[in-house]
């Protein structure tokens, strides 16, 4: 068995890379060295061939991509192709240059401790912050890519770097936290190596949108982790940003995160950035509302941007994919709004005065498997009114109309549509905003889904919250199921099968069982 596999990956910059192969070259024993070129176009590819050519005693392998595929692509078809047979894995940039006795000083970290999974130089970051950024610390939380060693069965069995990663960034910091969650540990030794630091990403800055690259990235990294290095963190975050932009109704399933972030750091500072700051007024877990950017949020500890953070993950509950963005944990997913005094009083006095009522929200939003035709709408509700209760719409200005008792479309803001809808019966409409409004008021829902799945949208453990869908539809919830970011549902069937097929009498029968009987009880 070789003992030493090492993969150094290049693109251009001959004169760097030279200096580190010839180093390799004098200090590496019983080695494999897979030299892998990126598609480089300044003689590199033949460089690496005319080494091969002058060392035929050494295990040297020369791969060539035709185009740059990145750090993380490259590095792991090297070590698919490449790791047989070897017992440790090197992953070495080629602007680093070694020194005598560099393999050697990590492999006895391994043989010191059969639980070490990495080990690398004392030359760079090691330590995670809550934001996912390295940074020189105390903890080993990774070993930067740069110059790194691993057992190569650990990767064989578990991977090297995810390609959930883009190029580069993050994938080292991930792989680091991956061989801890499965028990391993971490290690750096001081030892002389030489790194010049981000010397091919600087020539790749013409190819790569690096901010956009490294802000993904670390979104990725956030979202697989962030529970873990907020556990880490949990002290040292004093102010925060959440940003949640729209909609309505999306934007009020932030407050079930916002109770997690107050609870889990007390005396942070908290801002929340919203399109729909009315909501948050009177929230008392957080300090600031506004629909701006703080102009200095670049000064708060981290910014927690919740902008397709569940249209990326579509099969989980909206509210469990804002917890997993913040790196906290929700039970209670019930969303919260404070209406002022005036905005109570307004309710009984004006909006929704005595009697049995039920508000009933006709939704158009031009979603095809959202949109249930608003006749069947004004059925139900002349059978609500028939069975004696009143009827109020809500909604919009442009939401369609129905016959009613009380016509609230575009009347209240949502503060005072919560306090009109505590004082009803229930709600029947569309998954909508006014719908978690209805949540909020923890009041008997029958909701109209079909390319949307009801369980992940309303609270679990709620058997008075109903989503109602049509039967025998092999397609419901499709949302869910076309690949991610989900930001609209389209219908690719000939017919809407899932509005279509939910009749009047199968929503009767659950407004019936949902709302109106025990109401009448």
């Amino acid at each position: 068995m070789t003992r030493f596999g090492i993969s150094i990956l290049a693109y251009n910059n001959l004169e760097v890379t030279r200096r580190c192969v010839l180093s390799v070259l004098a200090h590496s024993r019983d080695a494999r060295i897979v030299l892998v070129d990126n598609g480089s176009r300044d003689g590199t590819p033949e460089y690496f061939k005319t080494m091969k050519l002058m060392h035929p005693g050494v295990d040297i392998v020369v791969m060539e991509n035709q185009q740059n595929l990145g750090f993380i692509k490259a590095h792991n078809a090297a070590f698919a192709a490449q790791a047989h047979g070897v017992e440790f894995w090197v992953v070495l940039n080629n602007d680093v240059v070694v020194c005598p006795g560099w393999l050697d000083a990590m492999a006895q970290e391994f043989d010191k401790n059969p639980k070490l999974a990495l080990c690398g130089v004392r030359d760079g970051f090691t330590e995670l912050g809550p934001d996912g950024v390295g940074r020189p610390g105390a903890r080993i939380d990774y070993i930067e890519g740069s110059c790194l060693m691993g057992r190569a069965q650990l990767f064989r069995d578990h991977g090297l770097f995810s390609e959930d990663y883009e190029l580069f960034f993050c994938e080292d910091a991930d792989l680091g936290l991956r061989m801890q969650q499965l028990g391993y540990h971490l290690a750096i030794v001081d030892i002389p190596v030489k790194h010049l630091h981000s010397s091919t990403v600087k020539l790749c800055a013409k190819e790569f949108d690096f901010p956009a690259i490294m802000n993904r990235n670390r979104h990725v990294l956030l979202a697989k982790h962030g529970r873990f290095l907020q556990r880490q963190h949990r002290t040292e975050l004093k102010s925060i940003i959440v940003n949640r932009q729209g909609a309505m109704g999306d934007v009020l399933l932030v407050t079930p995160v916002l109770r997690a972030l107050r609870e889990a750091y007390p005396g942070a500072k908290i801002l929340m950035v919203s399109g729909c700051p009315e909501i948050f007024e009177g929230n008392p877990d957080i300090t600031g509302n506004s629909p701006h950017m703080h102009p200095d949020w670049a000064m708060f500890d981290r910014c927690f941007d919740l902008n397709l953070a569940y249209e990326k993950v579509p099969k989980k509950h909206i509210v469990q994919a804002y917890a997993g963005a913040c790196g906290v944990e929700v039970t209670d997913f019930k969303p919260r709004i404070y209406p002022t005094a005036a905005e109570w009083d307004r309710a009984a006095k004006e909006l929704i005065g005595p009697g049995r009522w039920i508000a009933v929200h006709p939704a158009s939003t031009g979603w095809p498997g959202r949109d249930w035709p608003i006749a069947r709408y004004a059925e139900i509700s002349e059978r609500i009114r028939s069975k004696g209760f009143r009827v109020c719409a809500v909604g919009s200005r442009t939401t369609l109309q129905i016959p009613c008792d009380r016509d609230l479309r575009g009347e209240t803001n949502v503060r005072e549509l919560y306090a009109a809808l505590r004082r009803c019966d229930g709600y029947f409409g569309a998954d909508s905003g006014p719908m978690h409004v209805a949540v909020a008021a923890d009041i008997p829902i029958v909701a109209i889904f079909g390319a949307i799945r009801p369980e992940l949208r309303l609270p679990p453990g709620k058997p008075r919250m109903v989503g109602i869908t049509a039967p025998g539809i092999s397609c419901l919830g499709c949302h869910h199921d076309a690949p991610a970011p989900r930001t609209y549902s389209g219908c690719d069937q000939p017919r809407v099968y899932c509005m279509d097929g939910l009749t009047v009498d199968i929503v009767w029968a659950a407004v019936q069982r949902t709302i109106l009987e025990p109401g009448m009880a």
